[in-house]
């Protein structure tokens, strides 16, 4: 069995956002009833770790303070940590899964696509590497296509996709049934 993880999409969500809103259940089980998606175990942590409490947001538009970056940057270190040492051992272990690293996927949508970037040697390890932003994504569009010139410009290997629409599960829901499909082909 194959094993994908998908961690929550925006801060602030909590741990059934995938699976209530985002339906993320229904989308892969009706993609492997068509069979257009390959057998796979899902697996859906919270990415969004506690901030702390006297942390002000970030503003729209501006650099983030050295503070705010310091802490997402702790919160990225302890989400890494908490997948790699944590979760992935407990999925091989408990599952019938194939533990080599071409048998797993790693999906983020929002801030867990921020996460999916962290310690990847991007063209010797991943096959697929893919960005989805909506047109009136006012918090993302911009930063998505940034990502994809600066990966262009550095040899790594990836796609954007603009679709309508903006920073909502609508979207997210369409990008994974996009997604999954391409998986482990």
């Amino acid at each position: 069995m194959l094993s994908c993880v998908l961690p929550a999409p925006w801060g602030g969500d909590e741990d059934s956002g995938w699976s209530t809103i985002g339906r993320a259940g229904f989308i892969i089980d009706n993609l492997l009833a068509e069979k257009k998606a390959k057998p796979m175990i899902v697996v859906m942590p919270n990415g969004s770790l506690p901030r702390p409490a006297n942390l002000p947001p970030p503003t729209p538009g501006s650099p983030p303070a050295p503070a705010f970056a310091a802490a997402m940057a702790a919160a990225q270190e302890r989400f890494t940590n908490e997948l790699l040492k944590d979760i992935v051992p407990y999925v091989e272990k408990n599952y019938r899964v194939l533990a080599e690293s071409e048998n797993r996927a790693i999906a983020g949508l929002s801030m867990g696509g921020g996460q999916t970037l962290d310690k990847i040697a991007m063209n010797k390890l991943v096959k697929l590497f893919s960005i989805s932003v909506g047109n009136k994504d006012t918090g993302a569009h911009a930063s998505a296509r940034n990502l994809a010139e600066l990966l262009d410009k550095r040899g790594i290997k990836g796609e954007l996709h603009v679709s309508g629409g903006g920073h909502t599960w609508v979207n997210w829901r369409h990008y994974l049934n996009d997604y999954a499909q391409l998986l482990f082909r």
